[in-house]
């Protein structure tokens, strides 16, 4: 079930898509940095056990978070990227 809840959150990746085309980048990776902080964070805190006994569903929730915040990063960078320089990416695309 975890493992699901990693490639769950690994492919939702509309969203930030989505967020790319109405806010600038810098609130699309603001908005994934806040993601990986919370996510990987209380999976920080149940397996140093600081808090004890996490239900599951609130560890599958952090890991799907947690993955999910790569996707925001990602898309805010390759938007950035593909804004600033649009020649190279139609190079690389027309090959």
């Amino acid at each position: 079930m975890l493992g699901v809840a990693n490639d769950f959150g690994e492919n939702v990746g509309i969203l930030p898509g989505i967020a790319c085309n109405k806010f600038s980048p810098w609130i699309v990776l603001l908005i994934g940095a806040f993601a990986s902080f919370l996510g990987y964070g209380v999976l920080w805190l149940a397996v140093s056990q600081t808090v004890q006994s996490l239900p599951y569903w609130l560890l599958w929730l952090a890991l799907c978070v947690a993955t999910n915040s790569s996707a925001w990063l990602g898309t805010a960078v390759l938007v950035t990227n593909m804004r600033n320089f649009p020649l190279i990416v139609f190079v690389f695309v027309g090959d």
